[in-house]
């Protein structure tokens, strides 16, 4: 028995691709990206150098990273 809510129905991103410092694109789902060190998901974030999606399109990291608060 889990006591988590449930997560909502629209999620901010579903996907992440890093762009390495070759320009080469690696794609990480959810999952991946948030396993990520935090200070690396940081660097990503403020060079630029990570997009996020959600169902193939590109969100913006502000939405894409929008904290929901829960009652």
């Amino acid at each position: 028995m889990s006591l988590r809510p449930p997560p909502p129905v629209a999620t901010c991103y579903d996907a992440a691709t890093v762009v390495e410092p070759d320009g080469s694109r690696r794609s990480l789902s959810r999952p991946q990206y948030e396993r990520l060190p935090l200070a690396e998901r940081i660097r990503l974030v403020l060079s630029g150098r990570v997009e996020f999606l959600r169902g193939g399109v590109v969100v913006p990291p502000n939405e894409a990273l929008r904290v929901t608060s829960h009652p």
